[in-house]
């Protein structure tokens, strides 16, 4: 039986792959592969490694597959859909430790910023 967790109590259990569902049911882990394809019968290439690597759990946000782990680690798109689903989809990648494209060019541009204020506080200390 799946646990019933809050979205903050998500976390650990995709990280254990027990299965749980959020307090409003709108993501849910389970074992094995996905139940649904949601909104990925669009998205040929992640439907495609579902059905090449056979999940042993899957991290759901309504009835679409938003990561999946298997033999060789975790699987996910790199893609938004909906305010709540891109929250899930954070949830989710804190829990397995990746970053999406979007969160890795923020980290480029604060590492920029940083460096510039950085060289601009050099700058007054060398006059």
């Amino acid at each position: 039986m799946a646990k019933r967790t809050s979205n903050g109590g998500a976390g650990p259990l995709i990280v254990a792959r027990q299965p749980f569902t959020n307090s409003k049911g709108s993501m849910r882990g389970v074992e094995g592969a996905p139940p649904s394809l949601g909104r990925l019968v669009n998205n040929n290439q992640f439907r495609d490694q579902i059905a090449q690597h056979k999940p042993d759990y899957t991290v759901m946000s309504y009835q679409t597959p938003i990561a999946y782990h298997h033999e060789g680690g975790w699987e996910y798109p790199d893609r938004s859909y909906s305010s709540t689903t891109s929250r899930h989809q954070a949830i989710t990648r804190g829990a397995i430790g990746v970053k999406s494209a979007r969160d890795k060019m923020l980290e480029e541009r604060n590492a920029k910023r940083k460096a510039k204020r950085e060289a601009a506080e050099q700058g007054l200390w060398d006059a």
